[in-house]
């Protein structure tokens, strides 16, 4: 009997994943509408990407079946992935670690969307990152860029993070969903104690690096809502003593800043398409990573809540 036949079948929330999408679309249309009237840019051939054929229209088509390809791949190779996380782990840790398989005594009820969160907010880190590089210029089309007053600040500054994100968020799972397997399998770590005085440290594997990339995700957007915050004030100096952009209502301008502060809720679209994959094969994977954990010697190790009574 596998240590972990309680496991309820994974339920994908159908409702949560067509809201997020609907937004996502939304977005999408809002900005292929606006290119086509001239408001921005990207209504030149070379649509917004350069690695992807088509004009801005397909670029969005393009989006979701990148998406979807990368849900397949992770359906099938999660449990391949989280072997070598959790091999990176032992040598980060330099065989310091005992490590067990948590055996859950109540049944597990599958994963939240709360979860992707955090992806958001590590894609808008990431594409804040990609977007101050010159490796920006391999990814997004800047040349449309040329057509623009050169008073749309903002356009210039936020629409490059946003589709970027955008790009992002369409392949994190694969850095997330292996931690995320490691994790719902139950795989911890407990130092080894020594004869030195040393406190007992039992942590998750995954929760290892979901700790890091909690980090990374709150500093890169603190950095990042900061950097956008202090050019927008600029740009709206700069319309309160000079002149504001010709042909189109200021407004419009100013949509791209409103639009990257909610973007890591935009970016819950296309990843709530990745996740799906990565919750109708959980329980199949979580079974194929434990046995691949015990042929390591990994044992299982049973856990029991109790509730404490004052």
């Amino acid at each position: 009997m596998n240590d972990n036949d309680g496991i309820n079948s994974f339920q994908v929330s159908w409702k949560s994943a067509v809201l997020f999408n609907i937004l996502a679309v939304t977005s999408a249309a809002m900005a292929i509408i606006m290119s086509y009237i001239g408001a921005f840019p990207f209504n030149l051939p070379d649509g917004i990407y350069r690695f992807l054929p088509g004009d801005i229209l397909f670029d969005f088509v393009w989006l979701y079946v990148i998406g979807i390809l990368c849900g397949v791949i992770i359906y099938f190779t999660s449990p391949f992935l989280a072997m070598l996380f959790w091999n990176l782990h032992r040598m980060i840790k330099r065989g310091g670690y005992e490590y067990h398989l948590q055996s859950m005594s109540h049944e597990y009820q599958g994963s939240s969307y709360r979860r992707l969160f955090l992806p958001s907010f590590v894609s808008l880190g990431l594409a804040m990152s990609i977007a101050s590089s010159s490796l920006a210029n391999v990814i997004f089309v800047s040349e449309s860029f040329d057509l623009l007053d050169p008073g749309n600040e903002p356009i210039f500054i936020t629409l490059p993070i946003l589709f970027i994100m955008l790009v992002v968020s369409s392949t994190i799972l694969f850095l997330f969903a292996p931690i995320w397997l490691l994790e719902d399998s139950g795989a911890i770590c407990e130092k080894k104690i020594d004869e030195s005085r040393s406190n007992i440290d039992i942590e998750g594997v995954g929760n290892f690096y979901l700790k890091l990339l909690k980090g990374f995700a709150g500093v890169a957007t603190i950095i990042t809502y900061l950097l956008l915050g202090i050019q927008t004030l600029d740009w709206f100096n700069w319309l309160v003593t000079e002149s504001p952009p010709e042909g189109f209502p200021v407004f419009l301008y100013s949509l791209p800043v409103f639009v990257v502060f909610l973007s890591p809720i935009i970016a819950l679209g296309p990843l709530s398409i990745v996740n799906t994959f990565y919750e109708l094969s959980a329980k199949k994977n979580i079974i194929k990573l434990e046995k691949s954990l015990k042929a390591n010697g990994i044992a299982p190790m049973k856990i029991k809540f109790e509730r404490q009574v004052d």
